[in-house]
């Protein structure tokens, strides 16, 4: 028994969910058997499944290998949850303290002006550490440090290689005192090729606190600063940037012994990395140091970072990934002045 052209063409759309010619399937006449859809033609690539296919998203806007072809922006592309260890030495540690233990961060990037390469990032994390040196809870009977950081902004990565970005900061210290910090963070640079990009990012420290600890009263502040940087993509799409530069200056107090003049236009030198491992699962770290070490900073963090949208791979060149990573002590570092 033959099925009515029309009657075929009806199943077959209803089964794929689209019009019948979007699924290929014509009818000659009322009384001649239903066409079926074309098979696609094997190629000389068609040992390699889709899975294994490059879905980057490219610096102009398309991905794969054809250039007509339009990149769809999902949700969670660009959403990492960050869990590591976290360690720190700054300024506002009063020369007798550092810190060591936990972090939890989460960093999202989102689209808002898709053609133009404009998008928006927003980043929150919560660390907590111990002290690691015993001389400040012997004074103030403070052994814990839990601090809170809070990232916005807006980004853009440009058809013309120009790469962009501006965030402002929130830190919230619960230490000796609670206290809250603010500054602005940017990022500007240029992208030599795919895989190579020179810049210059900086901060700007903007609110500060002051504090007592065992009968000193001090101010504190972020510390401002510029760096030059250099980031590049390897193989399997893995990223590093390192960075050279110079901080406005920063205080030696010594709780113990106080008095001691700051240090003005300190050498300020870093870096990043991050390697994927699978779709879903990158290490990711960073570090900072200002000059001098006892006086200055020690910043360092490292651990996993967790795509629930499968992008590790694709962060290295995705369009929308954050530009500025979530704010930590290495970003955001804190000065004590007396």
């Amino acid at each position: 028994m033959r099925i009515p052209g029309w009657k075929a063409c009806g199943i077959a759309a209803a089964l794929c969910f689209l019009p019948s010619p979007a699924c290929g399937i014509h009818a000659a006449s009322p009384d001649a058997p239903a066409a079926l859809p074309a098979l696609p033609t094997p190629s000389a690539n068609s040992d390699q499944s889709n899975s294994d296919k490059d879905f980057s998203l490219w610096r102009d806007g398309t991905f794969g290998d054809d250039p007509q072809a339009p990149v769809p922006t999902f949700l969670w592309d660009n959403l990492s949850l960050f869990g590591g260890l976290d360690g720190s030495k700054e300024p506002d540690d009063l020369g007798v303290n550092a810190h060591f233990g936990m972090r939890g961060a989460l960093s999202w990037g989102v689209p808002l002006v898709e053609s133009w390469g404009l998008g928006a990032e927003l980043g929150g994390a919560v660390n907590y550490s111990n002290n690691a040196v015993r001389v400040l809870e012997s004074i103030d009977h403070v052994h814990d440090d839990f601090q809170t950081f809070i990232t916005a902004g807006v980004f853009q990565r440009s058809d013309v290689g120009v790469n962009w970005g501006l965030v402002y900061d929130f830190r919230l210290d619960d230490s000796y005192a609670n206290l809250t910090f603010t500054q602005w963070r940017g990022q500007v640079g240029y992208a030599l090729n795919d895989n190579n990009e020179l810049g210059l990012w900086g901060t700007l420290r903007d609110r500060g606190e002051m504090a007592s600890v065992g009968g000193q009263t001090f101010a504190l502040r972020g510390i401002s600063q510029g760096d030059l940087y250099w980031r590049h993509v390897w193989d399997n799409d893995i990223v590093t940037r390192f960075w050279v530069g110079m901080a406005e200056s920063h205080g030696r107090f010594l709780l113990v012994a106080p008095g001691e003049p700051p240090v003005h236009h300190p050498v300020v030198f870093g870096a990043d990395l991050f390697v994927p491992l699978t779709d879903w699962l990158a290490i990711w770290g960073e570090a900072n140091f200002i000059t001098p070490n006892d006086t200055g900073t020690v910043d360092a963090t490292l651990g996993f970072a967790l795509y629930p949208g499968a992008g590790a791979h694709r962060t290295a060149h995705s369009r929308f990934a954050p530009l500025l990573p979530t704010a930590n002590n290495a970003t955001f570092p804190v000065d004590l002045r007396q």
